[in-house]
């Protein structure tokens, strides 16, 4: 989520030492899901600090919106499928940005799905 990458590097004390095949061979899992654990804690840390609130929670119109705008349609175009007015419309896209602390409309699409808001099922 939110294109966070993170990699992990273990190292050999012995610098003369090029190869580790047979300590990856017995001990390759579990540093695998070491790694995997700790990029994923990171991030999750991450995400929570610096990205979003944590309980931002946005409305059905406004989820209804984003999903229009996620597929390319105009604010007006929005207005004529929901029978709202235009008004309306940027209210619920601009509202959502807020909540989701977003700069601009892509940004307020992209981390809605992000938190998968706009989702078959959300």
């Amino acid at each position: 989520p939110f294109g966070q990458i993170g990699i992990v590097t273990f190292n050999c004390k012995d610098k003369l030492r090029d190869d580790l095949s047979a300590e990856y061979a017995e001990h390759g899992d579990f540093l695998a899901i070491l790694a995997y654990r700790f990029v994923a804690g990171y991030c999750k840390a991450l995400r929570t600090r610096h990205w979003l609130p944590g309980d931002t929670q946005l409305t059905k119109r406004e989820v209804e919106c984003l999903r229009w705008a996620s597929i390319g349609k105009t604010d007006k175009e929005i207005s004529l499928i929901l029978s709202r007015s235009h008004a309306t419309v940027r209210f619920h896209i601009q509202n959502a940005g807020e909540k989701l602390d977003a700069v601009n409309r892509s940004q307020t699409i992209f981390k809605a799905a992000q938190l998968g808001y706009l989702g078959a099922a959300a």
